[in-house]
């Protein structure tokens, strides 16, 4: 490989000559896997499905999200095994993720089963049937009294650790956060 150019110094007239032998260049990307995600039976729109090279989450290749019948296309996908991952709680939904393995799917990368991509490819029916999470709620109470807001929230055992932040919604734009840090709250459920 042989390469001519000018000095840094002249970065507006700075051209380069590149000579290659011996070299495979992938072709265009242009296969695709569709599918659909339901749950229960009924499809879950808005949930990530993601479309990696390995299979444990290290080079994402593209994403795409479910349309409200559950739909979902990843497009121009490269010739190659492409491992198909649903992550519901990358957007906080109380589904379990799930990768593709052929069958009922799994919760781990290890036992993810590739879809090969030959000749730009369109694979259609690579489907999942995700299951939802585990609870994390409890109960919740919302009560007025003397014309004061109380609002009060249980969630699960060991949950608590993982809580980062709440918030309560209701009727005409009402919101609260929940001030996890100063505001007086009982942990009484672990």
């Amino acid at each position: 490989m042989g390469l001519d150019s000018k000095p840094w110094g002249e970065a507006n007239e700075w051209t380069s000559e590149v000579l290659i032998d011996d070299v495979s260049v992938m072709g265009e990307a242009g296969g695709s896997i569709s599918g659909v995600v339901t749950s229960e039976e009924k499809p879950v729109s808005g949930i990530l499905v993601e479309a990696f090279s390995d299979p444990c989450q290290y080079s994402l290749i593209t994403q795409s999200r479910t349309d409200s019948l559950g739909n979902y296309t990843l497009e121009d996908l490269p010739d190659e095994d492409i491992y198909v991952h649903v992550c519901p709680l990358c957007d906080h939904f109380n589904y379990q993720n799930e990768w593709y393995n052929g069958g009922e799917g799994t919760q781990s990368c290890r036992l993810a089963t590739p879809i090969t991509i030959k000749n730009s490819a369109n694979i259609n029916d690579v489907s999942f049937s995700i299951i939802k999470g585990p609870k994390r709620l409890i109960a919740f109470d919302l009560a007025i009294y003397n014309n004061e807001l109380h609002s009060s929230f249980f969630v699960v055992p060991n949950f608590r650790k993982l809580l980062k932040s709440a918030t309560l919604t209701g009727p005409n734009s009402f919101l609260y956060h929940f001030d996890l840090t100063n505001d007086a709250i009982l942990w009484d459920t672990e």
